[in-house]
């Protein structure tokens, strides 16, 4: 990896830091090939190898007041990820803190530029800061995502596995809900 590339990732990985330590809503996802053992499970409607869509968010604190809100909209089928649709939006009124966040996501958007497929776009509002990421896994060049990734949610024949994708998303507290075919 570039010392670009890691210089970036690095910065990527301060902000989620910063941005994780807030609000913990950690729920257990349904990592087996049932759907919901209990009525009480959360996720009942998840079969991590089945198919279907899923929506998952998490509000939280940023740095100096900001809040932060992150959205995320998965379409799978046999347990396999085909499409990640991610919205990540930090608000609030202190400016110089949202334009670390802008250069943050600018240095995200950089080093993905050359994969197609994995489109990013940075939305700068007076008083939020948004980067729109969408990852078509179906014509993406995986290998050249894996490259840029630290830590994989893909398997031995790189492909983006939902329930790895989800374990990462219960340790972020995400809430998911979904429905399935």
């Amino acid at each position: 990896m570039t010392k670009i590339k890691r210089i970036s990732l690095f910065i990527f990985i301060i902000c989620l830091v910063l941005v994780t330590g807030c609000k913990n809503n950690v729920d257990v996802v349904n990592t087996s090939n049932k759907q919901g053992d209990t009525a009480d499970d959360p996720y009942q409607n998840i079969n991590v190898k089945g198919s279907g869509k899923l929506e998952c968010s998490r509000e939280g604190n940023a740095i100096n007041g900001l809040t932060a809100d992150f959205k995320y909209f998965v379409t799978y089928d046999k347990g396999i990820m085909k499409v990640l649709h991610s919205i990540e939006k930090v608000s609030g009124d202190d400016k110089d803190s949202l334009d670390q966040y802008e250069d943050a996501y600018n240095k995200i958007k950089d080093n993905y530029k050359d994969i197609k497929y994995y489109d990013i776009n940075v939305i700068r509002e007076d008083d939020s800061v948004s980067i729109d990421m969408n990852i078509n896994y179906e014509k993406v060049d995986v290998k050249k995502v894996i490259e840029m990734e630290s830590d994989t949610i893909y398997d031995d024949d790189n492909r983006p596995i939902l329930k790895k994708w989800l374990e990462r998303g219960k340790k972020a507290g995400l809430t998911c809900k979904g429905t399935t075919d």
